[in-house]
C-alpha cells in the first residue's frame, strides 16, 4: 500500500487541485433542479466522485446531488469516512489566489485544501490503496462526501434518509490523535433599530473572523492609535482597519478586524447616538477572545469558552450583529443566551435568531475511541490521551448520532488500513499567514493516528500541500488554509 501512495503522488495533488480550482462555497449559488445547493459545489461533487472512478471503483454515486458515496468491501457492517466538499467564504488577505490551488514555496495555496477538500482525497487515495493491495475487508467501507457542511449540513441529513446511517463513522476534519468530546456550539443575531450616522458592513458567515473592516463616518476620519497587531488606514471620512481572518472557533490565532475597529472608532468625533453604540461594544467586547468583559469566560475539562463576533452591519434599518460561541458542558445555552439578553438589552438590543448545537461525548474507554487510540500509540510509541475538540466547528449536527451507534465485535486490523496511508501528518503548526499546516515528516512509517474532529478518525487532509524540498510531490507532509474559516 505504500508503494501505491508513493506512485500516485502527483496525482493526489492535481486531483487536489482540481477540486481547489471549484469555488463551492456554501449555498453561495441558488438551488437549481438536481443541484439543491447550486451548480458549484454540484460541480465539486461531481469531480470528486469522478476522481473515484478514476481510481476504478465502480460503487460510486450521487444521493440526489445532495452527497457522494464511494464504497469498497463487503459485509453486513459499514464504516463511514466522512469528509465534505462546500468550503466558507474566501474573505480577504490572501497571498495567493484562493481558488487557483497554486504551488508555491512547495505548497499548494487555497480555499478547501485543509477544509475539507484535501481530506476528500486523501480518503480516497487510501482506500483506492486497500483495493490495490487486494486485503480482504470483514466490513464495508463507505467515504460519505457531504455537500453542505459548513451552514446546515443538510446534505448528509439529506444522505441519512435515503441511505441509514453506517454502523460506525469517524471524519477526518480535526487533529491527532483522536477528538472524542465537542463543546457546543452556539450563534445568536441581535438588532436595534435606529438612525445612525456610520456605515459598517463585514462578515461573510456566522464563524469567519472578519480580517478587514472599513467604516464610512459622518466627518473627515481622525487618525489615532491602533490596537497592537492591526493596521489601518485613515482616509477622508473612511477607515479600515486590517487584522487577520480565521476560524470563529480558533480565535487565539485571529486578529478580529472588527473588535480593533470599535476601539478605533471610540476614539472618534461621532454623533452621540453612534458614540454611545460604538463605546458600548467596545467595552462589552474589547479585544477579548472568551467574553471575559461580558462574563461567560468558564473553563473546564471539555474546555474553554470562546466568543468572536463576526458578522456586524450599520445601515438605515439600524444595527444588526451575530456572534459565534463555543461553550464547555458546564455551560449551558440558556445561560448564555439570558446574559446576553442582558448585556445587548442594556444597549437597546434585542435578539431575533439563534442557532443552538449541543456539545456531544463519546467516552474514551467506547469500544471505537479506545481502539483508534491503541493503534495509534502503539504505531507512535507514545501514550496520548483523546482530544476535547473545543476549537472546532461542527462537521455535521447528524455525525454524533451515528457514531454514538456502538456495535459489539472488535475493530479489526484491516479497517484501520483505511486510516493509517495518512500518517504522514501530524499535530498542526502555524505560518506566516494562519495557515494551518503540518510539520514535514521524511519517515512515512514515523507517525500514525487518527485525529478526528468531533468524534473520531483520522485528519487526512492537506491544506496548503507540501510537495517537498527534494522536488518530489509529498502528499499529507506539510499543509495548510489561508485566512478566513474551518474547519
Amino acid at each position: 500500500m505504500k508503494a501505491f501512495i508513493e506512485k500516485t503522488m502527483n496525482d493526489q495533488i492535481f486531483d487536489l487541485q482540481r477540486l481547489v480550482r471549484v469555488k463551492s462555497v456554501s449555498r453561495g449559488e441558488p438551488a437549481q433542479p438536481g443541484k439543491p445547493f447550486g451548480r458549484s459545489v454540484y460541480e465539486a461533487l461531481e469531480t470528486a466522485l469522478d476522481i473515484a472512478r478514476s481510481r476504478g471503483f465502480e460503487k460510486v454515486w450521487s444521493v440526489d446531488g445532495y452527497a457522494g458515496v464511494i464504497e469498497y468491501g463487503e459485509g453486513d457492517e459499514t464504516l463511514g469516512i466522512l469528509a465534505h466538499l462546500d468550503v466558507v467564504p474566501e474573505g480577504e488577505g490572501w497571498t495567493y489566489p484562493p481558488y487557483g490551488a497554486e504551488i508555491h514555496g512547495s505548497r499548494i495555496y487555497g480555499r478547501g485544501t485543509l477544509d475539507d477538500k484535501g481530506a476528500a482525497v486523501s480518503a480516497i487515495y487510501a482506500l483506492a490503496a486497500v483495493k490495490e493491495s487486494g486485503v480482504k475487508m470483514k466490513r464495508k467501507v463507505r467515504i460519505i462526501l457531504g455537500t453542505d457542511e459548513e451552514i446546515g449540513s443538510l446534505g448528509v441529513a439529506h444522505y441519512l434518509k435515503t441511505e441509514g446511517a453506517p454502523t460506525m463513522a469517524f471524519t477526518p476534519d480535526a487533529e491527532y490523535p483522536v477528538v472524542n468530546s465537542e463543546m457546543g456550539i452556539l450563534q445568536a443575531t441581535y438588532h436595534r433599530d435606529g438612525a445612525y450616522a456610520i456605515r459598517v458592513s463585514v462578515g461573510t458567515a456566522a464563524n469567519v473572523i472578519p480580517g478587514v473592516v472599513t467604516v464610512t463616518l459622518p466627518n473627515p476620519a481622525k487618525t489615532v492609535p491602533v490596537p497592537e497587531g492591526f493596521t489601518a488606514e485613515f482616509q477622508e471620512n473612511t477607515i479600515t482597519v486590517t487584522g487577520r481572518g480565521g476560524h470563529a472557533s480558533m480565535p487565539e490565532f485571529a486578529k478580529n478586524a472588527l473588535l480593533a475597529t470599535l476601539q478605533v472608532l471610540n476614539a472618534q468625533e461621532l454623533p452621540e447616538q453612534d458614540a454611545a453604540l460604538v463605546n458600548g461594544f467596545s467595552k462589552l467586547w474589547a479585544l477579548d477572545l472568551h467574553g471575559e468583559h461580558l462574563g461567560i469566560d468558564v473553563t473546564d475539562d471539555s474546555g474553554r469558552t470562546t466568543y468572536s463576533p463576526d458578522i456586524f452591519t450599520v445601515d438605515e434599518t439600524g444595527v444588526t450583529f451575530t456572534t459565534d460561541c463555543r461553550h464547555p458542558f458546564s455551560q449551558s445555552a440558556d445561560t448564555l443566551l439570558n446574559t446576553w439578553d442582558a448585556a445587548y438589552g442594556k444597549l437597546g438590543f434585542t435578539r431575533v435568531k439563534e442557532i443552538i448545537k449541543p456539545g456531544h461525548f463519546i467516552p474514551a474507554d467506547s469500544e471505537l475511541v479506545s481502539t483508534l487510540m491503541r493503534v495509534y500509540n502503539r504505531i507512535n510509541g507514545s501514550d496520548s490521551k483523546p482530544l476535547s475538540a473545543s476549537h472546532f466547528a461542527d462537521q455535521d449536527a447528524h455525525l454524533s448520532r451515528l457514531v454514538r451507534r456502538n456495535v459489539p465485535g472488535p475493530l479489526k486490523r484491516d479497517l484501520f488500513r483505511v486510516a493509517r496511508l495518512s500518517e504522514k501528518v501530524v499535530r498542526p503548526c502555524l505560518n506566516d499567514r494562519f495557515d494551518l499546516g503540518f510539520p514535514l515528516v521524511r519517515d512515512p512509517e514515523a507517525l500514525a493516528g487518527f485525529p478526528d474532529r468531533h468524534v473520531v478518525g483520522p485528519r487526512i487532509q492537506p491544506a496548503a500541500l507540501d510537495v517537498g524540498d527534494r522536488g518530489v510531490p509529498l502528499l499529507h507532509q506539510r499543509l495548510g488554509e489561508q485566512p478566513g474559516g474551518h474547519h
